[in-house]
């Protein structure tokens, strides 16, 4: 894509690695460590909600060219996944000129859904002299 996630320390961090399907349509991809686990032995909720509230920021960066704040972030947690590679999709509800909202899941490679959510963002317009 454009680099712009790439340099975040805690995209880094994580391991998320973005691209472009065929349709030019923003993923994330993250490949589970040990370290994003909990006690449980399944993925850390937090890791679900920063894998959704990232591709969210992506694909309206890719859309807008506009940096973005999340406004809120809801997840709902629908299986465990333990190992393996996840991807996260979204699609665009709503964009309009100072906001944005945003529906996304995250499946494992068997494309069973883990966990889907939704968000609200504000576009960071810059100011034209």
């Amino acid at each position: 894509m454009d680099g712009r996630c790439e340099t975040e320390p805690f995209y880094q961090l994580l391991g998320f690695q973005d691209g472009l399907d065929g349709d030019e349509n923003v993923y994330l991809q993250l490949e589970i460590r040990e370290d994003h686990l909990n006690n449980n032995g399944s993925l850390h909720g937090g890791v679900h909600a920063t894998m959704l509230d990232n591709v969210f920021g992506a694909m309206i960066y890719y859309k807008t060219g506009c940096r973005n704040l999340t406004i809120s972030l809801h997840v709902h947690y629908l299986a465990p996944a333990r190992e393996g590679v996840l991807t996260a999709k979204g699609s665009f509800m709503q964009l309009g000129y100072k906001s944005a909202q945003l529906d996304g899941y995250i499946y494992d490679e068997d494309d069973q859904l883990i966990a889907k959510g939704s968000g609200t963002f504000k576009l960071l317009r810059e100011a034209k002299s």
